[in-house]
């Protein structure tokens, strides 16, 4: 056996899988007010194209200062407990009945905050959902789990065509969460 292998025991023993960045699945419950089904919740975990798991952001640093000596101290910020920025893309197709289902169940859940046709709004109550991000392994076995509750969809990306585009159409939102549920197996020392 070559020594550059047989000498690095966690490489000749140790046969982990690594975790690939396509193997996750995003599934959402909507605001109950808007009667949407588990097929058509279903319809738009099959077409979630991503998800960022931001939930490590960087703290601040306070420093403190004895004549010439100096400490440093981490410092949380106020925003740390809350997710402002969760950013999603999706496909865009339209169905057998003419119908941009994944597109409209958004704008539907956009419309609680503020229809634009009617002018209609809603208590926050009823505008919330929660959305979970599941990340699995080759095998399928959850690995990380992440429930991100009291969602509410405040952007849906706008529709832009023209003469000299190509690509197909796709869309994206923007959520905010007031509080979010990380889930990951541990190994205790």
């Amino acid at each position: 056996m070559l020594a550059h292998y047989s000498n690095v025991t966690p490489t000749a023993t140790n046969n982990d899988e690594p975790l690939y960045s396509n193997l996750f699945e995003v599934t959402f419950s909507f605001p109950p007010i808007l009667g949407l089904s588990p097929d058509d919740e279903q319809t738009m975990m099959i077409n979630a194209r991503n998800i960022n798991l931001n939930l490590t952001p960087e703290l601040d640093v306070q420093d403190q200062y004895f004549k010439y000596s100096g400490r440093l101290y981490l410092n949380t910020k106020q925003d740390n407990s809350v997710i402002k920025d969760l950013s999603i893309d999706f496909n865009i197709n339209v169905d057998d009945r003419f119908s941009i289902r994944t597109w409209n169940y958004l704008k539907k859940w956009y419309d609680l905050g503020w229809n634009s046709q009617t002018g209609e709004l809603h208590y926050k109550r009823e505008m919330l959902g929660q959305i979970v991000a599941h990340i699995h392994d080759r095998q399928g076995v959850v690995v990380r789990r992440v429930e991100f509750r009291n969602v509410q969809l405040v952007h849906v990306k706008e529709m832009d065509f023209g003469w000299e585009k190509q690509e197909l159409m796709d869309g994206n939102v923007k959520f905010i969460a007031d509080y979010w549920v990380d889930q990951y197996f541990d190994i205790e020392a």
